[in-house]
């Protein structure tokens, strides 16, 4: 599911929410413009995973990437941005602030359907979760980067 929200800032931000109950994992995702000067990053993702006792990897010891693609079965392309454990099974993935990076990024997240996000469990085994953007949250994607594009440029 996804929903928009506001950050500190008073600007949108949009937020994912998946369950998969059959892995004893659910992941939250939030993306958001990033407000932090001191900080090389366009926008951010913050990444929470929630696994149980049961959850068969352990706990998630990585994410490596963040991919976007059009179709559900095949390779995504790649976000440009760093990733940061921030505790436990959270994470940050950080968007590249150069121009090009951040009209490419832009780009993906408006044009591809799907989002994966790549995963490392402590066991060491790799998976990978897949989001999909429904119609309406296709709508609510394109509005949220062009009120975060309008924002940039009046900034600028």
């Amino acid at each position: 599911d996804w929903t928009k929200g506001t950050d500190e800032m008073g600007l949108p931000t949009l937020i994912g929410k998946a369950s998969i109950p059959a892995r004893n994992l659910s992941v939250d995702v939030l993306i958001r413009k990033n407000s932090d000067a001191s900080l090389p990053a366009s926008h951010l993702m913050e990444v929470n995973f929630k696994v149980n006792d049961s959850f068969i990897g352990g706990s998630i010891a990585g994410l490596p990437g963040v991919l976007l693609k059009n179709e559900e079965l095949v390779q995504g392309t790649p976000l440009v941005g760093a990733s940061a454990r921030v505790v436990g099974n959270s994470f940050l993935f950080a968007l590249s602030a150069s121009p090009a990076d951040v009209a490419a990024n832009s780009g993906l997240l408006v044009s591809r359907k799907w989002i994966d996000l790549a995963l490392i469990y402590a066991t060491g085994k790799r998976a990978i979760i897949t989001l999909e953007k429904d119609a309406a949250a296709e709508t609510m994607f394109n509005d949220v980067v062009a009120q975060w594009n309008k924002s940039v440029a009046a900034s600028n």
